[in-house]
């Protein structure tokens, strides 16, 4: 998303953008990096509601105050999830998943791109809702944590569609389930999780923020 905006953006401004990936610590690291760079307009935060307002809400002592020291300036998008597996686990839908979960509590695991962000609340989220209890296990971004569970070492992950679709096209990752509350266009064959648990809905949102000080016009800009 960040590359998409800064090729758009470069093309507009007629100068290169720059796109530095930080995705340590759920982001935390890549907004303490903007809110400590100069406002001037020339560093800018692709951020997501992880670092935004969760970890704000569940971990003490941040090196930044959202309310005080971002300036948002727009609202990029939202993701919603998809949970995938490995066929070598033999889950063929949801229902299977959740019965394996049930049988052997304790035994299954799941990746996330990190402790207090989306793809976490989320899957504890339907832990709940389905009734099961599986181990968390964080990484420090969700290409890593895919690379484990495309290998069989994790069991499943909740995962935006776009890194996870030319697995699951290709075979080799199983969709069990979308978190939206409908089918998304491009996997039409994966029920929506709130087929099977009414109302169950789970997305990550993405927006551009500077730091704050920056010119109002430079944000209008």
């Amino acid at each position: 998303l960040a590359r998409q905006v800064g090729n758009q953006m470069a093309k507009d401004w007629k100068q290169p953008i720059v796109v530095e990936n930080k995705g340590a610590a759920g982001g935390v690291s890549a907004v303490d990096a903007v809110v400590k760079s100069q406002a001037d307009g020339y560093t800018l935060l692709v951020g997501g509601d992880s670092a935004i307002t969760i970890m704000p809400n569940l971990q003490r002592n941040l090196p930044y105050d959202v309310k005080q020291d971002l300036v948002p300036v727009t609202k990029l998008g939202q993701s919603e999830f998809v949970l995938v597996a490995s066929p070598k686990k033999g889950y063929k839908n949801l229902q299977d998943f959740v019965a394996a979960a049930k049988l052997h509590p304790g035994k299954i695991n799941y990746a996330s791109s990190g402790t207090g962000g989306a793809q976490h609340l989320a899957m504890e989220q339907f832990k709940q809702r389905a009734g099961f209890y599986a181990t968390h296990i964080p990484y420090r971004g969700g290409p890593q944590g895919l690379q484990d569970v495309l290998g069989g070492q994790v069991d499943v992950m909740l995962i935006a569609v776009a890194p996870a679709l030319p697995q699951i096209q290709s075979g080799k990752l199983t969709a069990l389930a979308f978190s939206g509350l409908k089918r998304h266009p491009l996997l039409p064959q994966v029920p929506a999780v709130a087929e099977t648990y009414k109302g169950f809905e789970a997305a990550a949102w993405f927006g551009l923020f500077a730091p704050k000080g920056t010119p109002e016009a430079v944000v209008q800009a």
